[in-house]
């Protein structure tokens, strides 16, 4: 029973593993060099404005006290 579920859990990750692959190196193919590039620089900025960005829903980061120790403890 657990043999069957492990093959059949290696099989699916297989088959979306050549899909993404393939779906990666078929990009260049669709687009050409530059279109990917683009891609990857459009993703890239995004991922840097998400990560890096401003955060209304966070305050700022606490400041040290005299003591060394951050405000909220």
């Amino acid at each position: 029973m657990h043999d069957r579920q492990y093959l059949s859990s290696l099989v699916l990750f297989v088959v979306a593993l050549a899909a993404v692959l393939g779906g990666l190196a078929a990009v260049p193919l669709w687009f050409g060099w530059p279109g990917a590039a683009g891609l990857a620089a459009t993703a890239g900025g995004f991922l840097v404005w998400f990560y890096w960005g401003p955060r209304s829903d966070l305050r700022p980061a606490a400041r040290r006290a005299p003591g060394g120790r951050p405000d909220h403890e």
